[in-house]
């Protein structure tokens, strides 16, 4: 469903909850709200199928998902290394 193990999907998790990028909302917890963003993003579906499968408002769906795609940026950062690039002349 989400193209991700349970272990890296764990491991982000708790990754965004330690740098403080992801909280438990009142009504969806932080793993729902990964689930979605990653099932937005990886399947490019819109939010109305996405409410009827996580059975959540359109609503709660769209804030879920505006909020953690401002986030994007940040799991990049944190799960990415940038390349490093080569200036050595080959002789």
């Amino acid at each position: 469903m989400l193209r991700m193990r349970r272990k890296p999907f764990e491991k982000l998790r708790d990754m965004l909850y330690e740098h403080g990028k992801l909280r438990d909302k009142r009504c969806v917890l932080v793993d729902e709200q990964l689930a979605i963003t990653l099932h937005i993003l990886g399947h490019n579906i819109r939010n109305r199928v996405i409410s009827t499968w996580f059975q959540r408002s359109e609503e709660s769906v769209s804030k879920v998902f505006g909020e953690n795609n401002s986030r994007a940026h940040t799991i990049a950062t944190y799960a990415f290394e940038a390349p490093r690039p080569n200036w050595s002349r080959r002789k």
